[in-house]
C-alpha cells in the first residue's frame, strides 16, 4: 500500500521540478491517430518500442516498473494524474525517438472502433499490435507483444489482455460525465 504522500513524492522525484525548463527541440512532433499511419509507420513504431524494451538496462522497462510501483499509492486516483499521464508519455517518447528520431506516440480515437475487439490494430499481421490474450490471458502471438516474438513484462510474464465485446463511452456517455 501507500499513501497520497508517496505517490507526491514519486511525482515530484519523477519530474524534478527545480531545475531550468529545457529548451524546447526546433522540429515540431505531430502525433497522429493510429488508424491514420500506414502499416509501414505502426511497423516502424512497434520496432522502435521493442528495440527500446530489449535494450540492455532499458530505461523503458525501468520506467514500467516506475509505474507500476507507484499505481497502487494512488497514481491514477487523483488530481494529479492527467499533468503525470502527459508527463510520462513524453518521456516515452523521447526515449523512443533516441532510437528513432521519426517516431512519436500516435493517439487512439475509440469512436472509429467502439467495440474495443473490433478494431483491426489487434492481430500479428503487420501494423497490428499483437491480439487478444488466450488461455490465462496470455498474449501468445508472434505479433509484436505476443510471447510468440519473445516479448515479455520486466517480470518475464507474458502481456494480458481480455479486449472482450465491451463498447468504448460514446460521444454522448463523455459529454454526460463532463
Amino acid at each position: 500500500g501507500g499513501s497520497a504522500a508517496a505517490c507526491t513524492a514519486y511525482l515530484l522525484n519523477l519530474f524534478d521540478f527545480s531545475q531550468t525548463a529545457p529548451q524546447p527541440e526546433p522540429e515540431v512532433r505531430v502525433r497522429e491517430e493510429i488508424h491514420s499511419l500506414t502499416v509501414e509507420e505502426r511497423t516502424l513504431f512497434t520496432q522502435t518500442y521493442r528495440q527500446a524494451w530489449d535494450a540492455p538496462n532499458s530505461e523503458l522497462k525501468q520506467m514500467a516498473d516506475d509505474f507500476l510501483t507507484n499505481f497502487s499509492r494512488g497514481l491514477h486516483n487523483n488530481g494529479a494524474f492527467l499533468p503525470w499521464h502527459r508527463g510520462y508519455l513524453l518521456q516515452v517518447e523521447n526515449l523512443l525517438r533516441g532510437f528513432n528520431p521519426n517516431v512519436t506516440i500516435p493517439y487512439w480515437d475509440w469512436s472509429l472502433y467502439p467495440q474495443i475487439n473490433q478494431d483491426p490494430i489487434w492481430g500479428s499481421g503487420p501494423g497490428q499490435f499483437s491480439g487478444d490474450g488466450g488461455e490465462g490471458r496470455c498474449v501468445t502471438d508472434d505479433g509484436p507483444f505476443g510471447s510468440g516474438s519473445g516479448f515479455a513484462l520486466t517480470n518475464g510474464a507474458c502481456l494480458q489482455r481480455r479486449l472482450g465485446g465491451g463498447s468504448a463511452a460514446t460521444e454522448a456517455e463523455v459529454d454526460n460525465l463532463l
